[in-house]
């Protein structure tokens, strides 16, 4: 496969990166889905599992509106997943921050390290996160270790995996951020500290005959005056010049899901067997475990994500709408929308979702305009007589739209039941109406009463 020069690579690179979540589904579908047969969880990730799902407005850790969904299947697998990614990214991002928090009040430090090791063609991923894993592991071990981590109080260690694959050499470069969290000691301890753990996982990974570059190998102290909490590890993406901590070019090695959608855009088989190899080697794994006695040091609870209820349940959205709007990468608009509108305005956001799934129309059309005007008109009436003539007339509206538009006229009347007071009505207007409509309920009564 030949490299592309520097300036092209990047221009292909950044249009990888602004790939939309739509997108990255559809090219790892392509590439999982054998065609037959049971189909792997990720592909039903996100799909609806009722004729209807649930739509839920709540708030996450730092109060702030968080909109969910319920009744879609759910695959929970963060590395070939690019929605369950997402979500696993923030839980780990969450939990470097309630240690962050947890250390600095207690007038700690946190040290960071990275491991790396050097790779070629000739090991598969499998091989090298075991060697990885098990070398990061034993460096933890050993009475060395423990005098050193008790003398300055570690907490715990955090540990984050991330894998690439480099286009040039077709081979998978992966490396390790660790997270120490120091009670106590100095600056110098804690990088001394943090140079024992990698000349300890250099000399493991020799036992493995795989080898560690130790000028690759970087630890450093966060300063105690920094502006942002530590969450660089779950955010981990390059950019396509970023530098290592040496000044290392990078922006030749791809993430997994750039991997899948040059696999998928181009057809190339040996990409395709390569993400499947991904897949098969991280199915099960995970990163920045917040073990239970770690948790105890820091006084963190392990606590979940409160399940949706009823309290915080907004309505239903139809199956298919959900299913269309995740097709066209619509799905995150119509969440932020859902959190930025409020539960007050539920119902005007969920007719943007229908119409935008091209299951009703929007809510500017003239025939939606004219629909809300009608209602409106019949809340102002008194007679029920008045009451049952604009009725008539609604069934005639209702009846001229199927007729114009068909099964879309069905979600269409629906949601503008739904949302008519949030449309611009002119109040004077309906009002002239209304009476109208009064003058001919009352006309209509005297005759029959004769």
């Amino acid at each position: 496969m030949q490299a592309p020069t520097d300036d092209k690579f990047i221009e292909e690179r950044l249009r990888f990166q602004n790939y939309s979540p739509a997108t990255r589904r559809q090219a790892v579908r392509a590439i999982l889905d054998p065609g037959k047969g049971r189909r792997p969880p990720v592909c039903l990730c996100g799909m609806p599992r009722f004729a209807d799902v649930d739509v839920h407005l709540g708030e996450d850790a730092h109060r702030a509106p968080r909109a969910r969904m319920a009744g879609i299947y759910k695959c929970g697998n963060p590395h070939v997943c690019p929605d369950c990614a997402v979500a696993g990214a923030a839980a780990r991002a969450e939990t470097y921050r309630k240690a962050d928090d947890a250390i600095t009040a207690k007038g700690g430090l946190v040290l960071t390290f990275t491991l790396t090791l050097s790779h070629d063609s000739r090991f598969t991923l499998s091989d090298s996160l075991r060697a990885i894993n098990e070398a990061s592991r034993r460096s933890r071990q050993g009475r060395k270790y423990e005098v050193m981590a008790r003398a300055l109080g570690c907490n715990g260690i955090l540990i984050e995996r991330h894998i690439r694959y480099n286009s040039e050499a077709d081979s998978w470069h992966v490396h390790q951020h660790g997270t120490a969290f120091l009670e106590a000691g100095d600056k110098e301890a804690a990088e001394d500290f943090g140079r024992l753990l990698i000349s300890r996982y250099s000399e493991l990974l020799e036992e493995r005959g795989r080898r560690a570059d130790l000028s690759r190998q970087w630890c450093g102290v966060l300063s105690p005056q920094r502006s942002t909490q530590y969450t660089y590890p779950a955010d981990h993406d390059r950019s396509p010049t970023h530098e290592t901590e040496n000044g290392d070019l990078t922006h030749r090695s791809w993430s997994p899901f750039e991997l899948a959608e040059r696999a998928h855009e181009s057809g190339d088989q040996h990409l395709f067997s390569r993400f499947r190899e991904y897949a098969a080697a991280t199915k099960g794994s995970r990163s920045a475990i917040l073990t239970k006695a770690m948790a105890e040091k820091l006084g963190l609870t392990r606590s979940a994500p409160p399940p949706a209820s009823e309290d915080t349940k907004l309505g239903t959205l139809p199956g298919r709408v959900w299913e269309k709007l995740r097709h066209d990468g619509n799905d995150t608009q119509f969440l932020r929308r859902v959190e930025s509108a409020g539960r007050a305005n539920w119902p005007t956001v969920r007719h943007w979702a229908i119409a935008r799934a091209g299951y009703a129309l929007p809510s500017s059309h003239k025939a939606c305009h004219d629909l809300a005007e009608l209602l409106f008109i019949r809340d102002l009436v008194q007679s029920e007589t008045a009451f049952s003539i604009l009725n008539d007339q609604l069934t005639i509206s209702t009846n001229r739209l199927f007729a114009d538009f068909g099964e879309v006229a069905r979600l269409t009347v629906q949601c503008v039941q739904e949302t008519y007071r949030t449309y611009p009505i002119d109040t004077w207007s309906s009002e002239i109406v209304a009476n109208q409509a009064e003058e001919w309920a009352s006309k209509l009564e005297r005759k029959f009463a004769a």
